[in-house]
């Protein structure tokens, strides 16, 4: 017997696929400058927030000068984790199952070390799983309870807490240096340029139950069948098959003739699904095959993956805004009108790839490049790279004490196409397998694409009469996505005090709720230090938990330079 399917490689997969392992005009994808904390609103403290409603430059610049840009590049990042809760204990308790059913498996050569490390962990399954480290055999009862229950463990609890926790986000971004670039003519109108660059990236664990299946070979390695064993029959099915397996005495047929009449007796595969079995069977009774070419391989069978994408975006954005109250020759005793556009230029790279669980478990020790190093050489190689434009206008009232915007972001909704993995991913059978079984369950599409979709976002902020004090706050109508698909629908408030004086610094915070997707909510804190330094962070309010601590499930920073307002 081939066995390809080793248990404590399947733990460290599993491990492996669980940790966490990162463009932008669209509120849903950076939030450059101190955006980070008060969101998707226009501020005259900051050129940063031009990115935001493209008819807020004529505010940007003030009076008398025709220039406004930042400084130093704007950088920014973040990071996100699944909903974890002691997913680490989780799996560490696994390593231990699998270790135990190691020991389980050569208890006669074992020392008692090891025996009574099994019997302690292997406790905690009940009774029927109980074991005495003084004994010097296991009976094949109790070896089937053990196995199953660790089997029933994974497909349970595990599973649910991996699909939960196994997610992974982050990003960072980037403007040029002197970006954004504002240039206003005093009059009515204004331009705006900016150039950046920014990457994002999403993890995701997807969650197949696993089983056995028993393959027939014969020469070259041609499959003649198999028959799958269903998660629910794992103890009794391994128990008995590797009984049959071990018996030197029997040929490659009697063996393969001993699993059908076990299976078959033993109700865990069904007459019908035996079918291949039965075929090579009669092939070799009437000579039609060779049973010196016959060959037996147990195999772990879950489609569970690891879908990874990742997105590098470089941006170049130009708007145009114009004084609406004054083209129209409006009164503006209550107020002034601003209406802007902005057309973006996105260049994107996209990647993704796709790495099973059962790939890295049947992993071959003695070959070159195993199956992570594959994946990750696929990942970097295979990438589609697209130019695409995109179109945002925005309206902003405003008057001495508040504000009032409206943004339409992406009207014409640019699209980017992610490499295919069926282009790629037969050379890596395993992991084409569980993706084309993936997608035959509708768990996912080989070949997708991804729309940065049309949303709105209305903003508004209220001001004290010296303009020191604010508060403000957004909402977005629609669900925005990022370049790695993403969904958000975010709305949040801030308060804040932005000084005058360059040696008083400014403060600011505020809170923000994802209405979809991840549904996150998150605090954010800032300051402005002599006038022209930007510093702010943001944590999520939820944690997860890891080793016993609570951390927060999410955390950004902004940094930045920028011309004093």
């Amino acid at each position: 017997m081939s066995q390809l399917f080793k248990p404590t490689r399947c733990a460290l997969a599993v491990a492996l696929l669980s940790l966490p392992a990162l463009a932008s005009a669209n509120q849903s994808l950076v939030a450059p400058g101190f955006s980070l904390t008060t969101g998707g609103v226009t501020s005259q403290r900051s050129v940063h927030t031009s990115a935001n409603n493209p008819a807020s430059t004529n505010l940007i610049v003030r009076d008398g000068e025709r220039f406004r840009f930042g400084y130093f590049a704007n950088l920014g990042g973040y990071i996100e984790i699944g909903e974890v809760d002691d997913l680490d204990l989780k799996l560490d308790d696994l390593v231990d199952d699998l270790d135990a059913l190691d020991t389980l498996d050569s208890w006669s050569s074992a020392n008692l070390g090891d025996r009574q490390s099994a019997a302690s962990h292997l406790s905690r399954y009940g009774a029927g799983c109980n074991v005495d480290p003084s004994s010097g055999s296991i009976d094949g009862n109790t070896l089937a309870a053990c196995y199953q229950a660790i089997a029933d463990n994974i497909n349970g609890e595990l599973l649910e807490a991996l699909e939960q926790g196994g997610q992974i986000r982050a990003g960072f971004h980037a403007s040029a240096p002197l970006m954004p670039f504002v240039f206003s003519s005093q009059r009515d109108w204004s331009l705006g340029f900016n150039v950046s660059a920014s990457g994002q990236m999403r993890g995701a664990f997807i969650g197949d139950r696993f089983g056995v299946r028993t393959n027939v070979r014969g020469g070259s390695n041609q499959n003649l069948g198999s028959v799958q064993i269903d998660a629910g029959q794992i103890g009794d099915a391994y128990v008995g098959i590797n009984a049959i397996l071990d018996n030197d005495g029997l040929t490659e047929q009697q063996q393969l003739e001993q699993i059908r009449d076990y299976l078959q007796n033993n109700n865990i595969v069904a007459v019908e699904d035996l079918a291949d079995i039965n075929q090579v069977i009669a092939d070799l009774d009437s000579g039609a095959l060779n049973p010196n070419d016959i060959e037996l391989e147990a195999e772990l069978t879950t489609d569970s993956s690891f879908d990874v994408r990742a997105a590098g975006v470089a941006q170049l954005s130009i708007s145009y805004a114009h004084n609406l109250t004054s083209a129209f020759e409006l009164n503006p005793t209550y107020g002034t009108l601003e209406a802007g556009a902005r057309l973006n230029y996105y260049h994107a790279e996209m990647f993704r790839n796709l790495v099973s669980f059962r790939g890295i478990a049947n992993d071959d020790d003695d070959s070159d490049d195993d199956a992570l190093d594959t994946a990750l050489d696929d990942f970097r190689d295979q990438s589609t790279t697209s130019g695409a434009l995109g179109l945002d206008v925005g309206l902003l009232w405003h008057a001495d004490n508040y504000q009032l915007g409206l943004t339409l972001y992406n009207l014409n909704e640019p699209e980017f196409d992610y490499p295919d993995l069926g282009s790629f991913l037969d050379s890596r059978e395993d992991d084409f397998e569980a993706a084309q079984n993936l997608q035959r369950n509708g768990r996912l599409s080989l070949a997708e694409s991804v729309t940065l979709t049309r949303h709105a976002v209305v903003e508004g902020a209220y001001f004290s009469q010296s303009r020191n004090w604010v508060v403000q706050g957004y909402y977005t109508l629609g669900t925005a996505t990022n370049f790695v698909g993403d969904e958000f629908q975010n709305m949040g408030v801030s308060a804040g005090y932005f000084t005058n004086s360059w040696w008083l610094p400014g403060v600011r915070a505020g809170y923000n709720k994802n209405l979809t997707g991840t549904e996150l909510s998150t605090v954010h804190f800032g300051t402005t230090l002599f006038g022209i330094f930007n510093l702010d962070a943001a944590m999520s309010t939820q944690t997860s938990s890891f080793d016993g601590n609570d951390i927060p499930r999410y955390l950004a920073f902004s940094i930045g330079f920028e011309e004093k307002f």
